[in-house]
């Protein structure tokens, strides 16, 4: 979630995701259907422009942010998901499942893209 995804709306997608995927785990269980969310940390694509792909800047503040130093890509986030499909994790039912490379904070990367929306520069110091 970045640019104009950031900040209280965009925690509000999360916790209605999150409320949803448990009610559906409930509502699925007798049917032996488990329920899961992946949240993907920020992940170079098309999304948004494609600035966390094409902006190399930007892509410096992430890898900065995670505890892998890099941004993730499309082949970090389907391996997760492939799992999740398995049946050696027929456990996990209602969860949230952070796939972020260990990363810390969303914000600056939206500091960045709303600054020069606006025309200003910004700067990590």
């Amino acid at each position: 979630m970045v640019g104009k995804h950031l900040g209280k709306p965009a925690g509000l997608e999360v916790v209605g995701v999150v409320v949803f995927t448990r009610y559906l785990a409930r509502e699925l269980a007798a049917r032996r259907i488990s329920a899961n969310t992946v949240a993907p940390g920020a992940i170079a694509t098309d999304f948004n422009g494609g600035h966390m792909r094409d902006d190399a800047e930007i892509n410096r503040v992430v890898a900065g942010m995670t505890a892998l130093g890099r941004a993730g890509v499309a082949d970090d986030i389907g391996p997760m998901i492939a799992s999740l499909l398995s049946e050696d994790n027929r456990w996990v039912n209602a969860q949230r499942i952070e796939v972020s490379g260990g990363m810390k904070s969303r914000s600056f990367v939206g500091s960045i893209l709303r600054s020069r929306r606006q025309g200003w520069h910004c700067r990590r110091r």
